[in-house]
């Protein structure tokens, strides 16, 4: 009855391993039964740590810098939820990954690009069927011809390298704004 148990209940804990017999004794001096000890008295089951088949004396812990056992359970404890909500988000991300709700924002400026890789091509064939047709019409010749096209393609880069820019810090800012509103009201 020193550690606050039956003798079943303490059979029990030795068979788990909590409790740690030694020559027919329990020593406190285990770290082990320590332990167990600690966690006994933290939880008002036994008044006093004392060695068990020995001398009564009551345990003193060895180092000061080390968190008692009550210490100790609180912080695995409080380890253990931030890991969990970690593992929950995780699994959230993943669902919504799967449904196609959520996408790595690095992977949204390659395909701005090709987008309008895709326009440029697309408005340069555009314009070389209108400039053949202007040139038949209006009998320019292939210098005149070669200089407007010159034209026409700077201005269709131009204007591409400014839109690229503008859609990519667009998409900056609707990343920055989604992570701002979900910083406020939910946890990351």
């Amino acid at each position: 009855m020193a550690c606050g148990m039956e003798t079943n209940q303490l059979a029990v804990n030795i068979k788990r391993g909590e409790v740690i017999v030694k020559d027919k004794y329990i020593d406190t001096d285990d770290p082990t039964n320590a332990a167990f000890m600690e966690k006994r008295v933290a939880k008002g089951k036994v008044k006093q740590l004392t060695q068990i088949g020995l001398a009564a004396q009551p345990v003193v812990p060895k180092d000061p810098s080390i968190p008692s056992y009550e210490e100790s359970e609180q912080r695995v404890k409080y380890f253990d939820a931030l890991k969990r909500e970690k593992e929950v988000e995780k699994l959230q991300l993943d669902i919504q990954k799967k449904r196609g709700e959520v996408i790595p924002s690095e992977l949204i400026p390659p395909v701005i690009l090709q987008h309008n890789q895709s326009i440029i091509t697309a408005m340069k064939n555009e314009f070389d069927d209108w400039l053949r047709n202007h040139a038949k019409k209006y009998d320019l010749g292939t210098n005149e011809i070669a200089e407007i096209r010159t034209q026409a393609v700077g201005w269709i880069n131009n204007g591409m390298t400014k839109a690229t820019a503008m859609s990519v810090r667009a998409v900056e800012n609707i990343v920055r704004d989604y992570q701002e509103k979900r910083g406020v009201g939910e946890r990351l």
